[in-house]
């Protein structure tokens, strides 16, 4: 036991109270709002206010992919049977992930990502 006899030595305590205090609560937040500002600015003057609304338009406005994301996509199409549809929704969530690293484009990372989460919605 510790000098108030808590069972839990004094070192490691300070240290979590340190990580705690020293972890950003508002991160994840800011990230989410900057994000959201990029959209409102994206689509200002329109009645799209987020990337989840656009139509197959503003997907090909909005959602250029570089090359080596574009065979990401085509693959993922084959080989795991994605719609069109499937197609245009991915490239939504590649936009919003990019747009939560304050990416300007989008990368096959976001690609990847989002590809990713797609699959984990067609197998549940």
């Amino acid at each position: 036991l510790d000098k108030e006899g808590h069972g839990r030595s004094t070192p490691a305590w300070l240290a979590m109270t340190f990580l705690i205090k020293a972890a950003p609560r508002d991160g994840p937040r800011a990230r989410v709002t900057a994000a959201r500002e990029r959209q409102l600015q994206r689509f200002k003057g329109r009645k799209v206010y987020a990337n989840a609304q656009m139509g197959p338009r503003d997907v090909k406005r909005y959602c250029p992919v570089p090359p080596q994301a574009e065979k990401l996509l085509e693959t993922a199409i084959t080989r795991l049977g994605f719609s069109a549809r499937a197609y245009h929704r991915i490239l939504k969530v590649a936009r919003t992930i990019a747009d939560l690293e304050a990416a300007g484009t989008i990368a096959a990372a976001h690609v990847s990502e989002a590809v990713q989460y797609r699959t984990m919605d067609k197998f549940r």
